[in-house]
């Protein structure tokens, strides 16, 4: 008598993507707060008005004709390392602008994409076109933290909604740094040109 197996089940691609968001996002929120025990929100905000006008990305993907968004990237979960350890990300950042590139956008998770926001700020300083951070954003604290860092835009994608507590992300930040970052209001998109200083 022959009895068949069946094969042990493998996860779907899908659900093995999404344990590493979880796990990503797990770590992040660990990292987050061990890097604010020693800060409040209210001095996070301070920081973000503080900091120069974000520049409008509205204004430059207006514009007729092709839009490159160019990306700072050490490594990922998928791919491993991307740059050399001592890659220069300043001169590749000045390079991605004077070839044309709308704007640049900054991975900013230390462990899988070996990114940073000191990586954030120094983009920002290099470069005269808009920024994102792409970051795994998991506590309400990040957002006038990266805000602070120079970020122009932060991509709501990156946002991990599983992590999210009801209290998360723009609802709990006063509405002041949400306009400044260019936010919504009403289901509108508020653009960074008419933001309050």
């Amino acid at each position: 008598m022959t009895v068949a197996v069946a094969p042990p089940r493998r996860r779907s691609a899908r659900a093995a993507r999404q344990g590493v968001v979880h796990e990503i996002a797990e770590r992040r929120r660990r990292d987050v707060l061990a890097e604010v025990e020693s800060t409040s929100l209210a001095e996070q905000l301070d920081a973000a008005l503080a900091s120069p006008a974000p520049r409008s990305i509205a204004e430059p993907l207006a514009r007729p004709g092709l839009h490159l968004f160019a990306e700072i990237k050490r490594a990922s979960p998928s791919a491993g390392r991307i740059a050399a350890g001592g890659e220069d990300i300043v001169a590749r950042a000045r390079a991605y602008e004077a070839g044309g590139a709308a704007a640049i956008s900054v991975l900013c998770e230390p462990h899988w994409f070996g990114g940073s926001v000191d990586d954030l700020r120094a983009v920002r300083r290099a470069v005269s076109i808009p920024v994102l951070a792409k970051e795994f954003v998991v506590e309400d604290i990040q957002l006038p933290m990266l805000r602070a860092a120079g970020a122009d835009v932060v991509p709501v994608a990156h946002c991990h909604a599983m992590l999210m507590t009801p209290t998360c992300l723009l609802p709990s930040i006063p509405q002041a740094i949400a306009v400044r970052i260019g936010g919504m209001k009403n289901g509108r998109v508020i653009s960074t040109s008419s933001a309050p200083r």
